[in-house]
């Protein structure tokens, strides 16, 4: 709402850009529902330990849905959480849903062997819509 207009989105990826003048003031109000986010991997390091863990490198919603571009070392598997609000995640892809609660999804991803030390994978979530 901008100055008791209300300005109305539907559904996922959606977006608008409201310009306005700001002259003396403005009431800007903005609500949201739902919506979706990887929660940061938290490591706890000692002295001397390398960096091994894994790593959220991007996060962004395209047209297949909510992709997390995770690091981490060749032959090993982690899991990482998912917050997400009214929108219940319904696939995931390159992963696995290892449990549920409340807002939270913990997702499992193994990153298979590799010549390389460090590999990268897509992991892709799916939430389910109003009108599926």
């Amino acid at each position: 709402m901008l100055n008791g207009k209300i300005y109305a989105l539907e559904g996922i990826n959606t977006s608008q850009q409201i310009l306005f003048a700001l002259k003396d003031t403005a009431t800007v109000e903005i609500v949201q529902k739902g919506g979706i986010a990887v929660v940061p991997v938290v490591a706890n390091p000692k002295p001397g330990d390398r960096p091994e863990g894994l790593r959220v490198i991007s996060d962004k919603m395209n047209d297949q849905g909510y992709a997390v571009t995770l690091q981490g070392m060749s032959g090993q598997s982690y899991d990482f959480q998912v917050w997400t609000g009214e929108n219940d995640i319904s696939s995931v892809e390159n992963a696995v849903i290892v449990s549920r609660q409340g807002n939270l999804t913990t997702i499992h991803i193994d990153f298979p062997p590799a010549d390389r030390k460090y590999a990268l994978k897509v992991v892709t979530i799916k939430q389910k819509t109003d009108d599926k």
